[in-house]
């Protein structure tokens, strides 16, 4: 386990938001080899190399580890993805339309916008007006810590009274449902209630509260709609279906199986980069699997198990291969340059081309856990 005691600093040391920011050291996206991913359950894999590792490698490297594999159950989690893709396409470029003009940054609360996240990423790929350097994964949670060290990891990454004032909007991104989370980075981080109002917007997946859903550049046809639900009713998370489509993708993102537990104590690194710790993965404390866990204690109610049926709303499923599988797909999915054309030529025009082409990603089928 990580000893994260020496990295911390007295809350009486609290350092300016301003020197912060300016001191953050850049650090190069990870590029670890598989074996090293899957044996590191604090870091959840970069979009570069989740994209660039094979599945068959990655299936290699988790029976090396002893992870529990369920093929059947992955591949009706495959099916589910690959119906949502498109339709989170559709969202994205709705937002992408609404937003793009002003260039802010996109913050993808962890863990349930982690597949906004990776769809930004993908789209940014193409290497337009810098997206891809305005995206920021956001490791929070209800479960954090109530620490005074919570604002230097928010500040360090934009999310400051100057920064907000002095640069570009900052859009919030999540699944559902009442946009919690949105106001206690507002409090975590300090920032002025203002600058708040004027420079901060949140957007869900589905809203019940004070925040904007996303909308649908185009509306979805009944088709990818039936399609997509028959995947969900023939999945785990059937129990959480209701007869309405953002609410059953709400569900998907928040049941999909996640690579880290839940981010909770916020740390500083060795090189003085501020960093948020996740809960430990139970699964693996309980089989005292000989990987890099985390020191923070597990959730009690974590579920390290993809199969069984899910009865209640944003579970906490840790599976970090299922994870990792998911999201190389969907990194695939979005920086097809189809799928960046198709985007971006949406953006920039007024056309509303047949929407809900399935990514050729998928032809190849599934792979073999046998």
């Amino acid at each position: 386990m990580l000893d994260i005691t020496k990295f911390f600093t007295p809350k009486n040391e609290k350092k300016d938001e301003a020197v912060n920011f300016q001191r953050f050291v850049e650090e190069k996206p990870l590029q670890r080899p598989v074996e090293e991913i899957l044996s590191n359950l604090i870091e959840r894999p970069s979009s570069e190399e989740a994209i660039s590792i094979s599945e068959e490698k990655i299936v290699e490297s988790a029976r090396k580890w002893g992870y529990p594999l369920d093929p059947k159950t992955m591949e009706k989690i495959y099916a589910i993805q690959e119906y949502s893709l498109p339709l989170f396409e559709n969202i994205v470029t709705w937002l992408l339309r609404k937003e793009e003009s002003e260039e802010p940054f996109y913050y993808a609360f962890a863990r349930d916008g982690e597949l906004l996240y990776d769809a930004l990423w993908g789209i940014g790929q193409a290497n337009e007006n810098s997206l891809s350097k305005r995206i920021r994964y956001l490791k929070t949670s209800q479960v954090m810590e109530d620490d005074l060290l919570n604002s230097e990891y928010f500040n360090q990454i934009g999310i400051s009274n100057s920064t907000i004032k002095n640069g570009n909007s900052l859009i919030f991104l999540d699944s559902g449902f009442l946009g919690s989370l949105f106001y206690q980075v507002k409090r975590w981080a300090e920032i002025k209630e203002n600058l708040f109002e004027k420079k901060v917007r949140g957007y869900l997946v589905r809203s019940l509260g004070d925040f904007d859903q996303f909308g649908f550049y185009n509306p979805p046809s009944d088709e990818i709609i039936k399609k997509f639900n028959e995947k969900m009713n023939d999945s785990p998370y059937r129990s959480n279906l209701k007869g309405d489509l953002s609410w059953n993708l709400c569900a998907f993102m928040q049941l999909m199986p996640k690579f880290t537990g839940r981010y909770t104590k916020v740390y500083q690194k060795e090189n003085q980069n501020w960093d948020v710790l996740p809960e430990g993965n139970l699964l693996v404390s309980k089989l005292n699997i000989n990987l890099k866990n985390s020191s923070v204690n597990p959730n009690s109610d974590q579920i390290n198990s993809i199969k069984s049926d899910k009865n209640f709303i944003n579970a906490d499923i840790v599976d970090p291969v299922a994870s990792l599988l998911l999201q190389k797909r969907t990194l695939e999915y979005f920086a097809n340059p189809s799928v960046q054309d198709r985007v971006y030529s949406r953006i920039k025009t007024n056309s509303k081309g047949i929407y809900g082409q399935i990514s050729k990603n998928f032809e190849k089928g599934y792979i073999s856990f046998n």
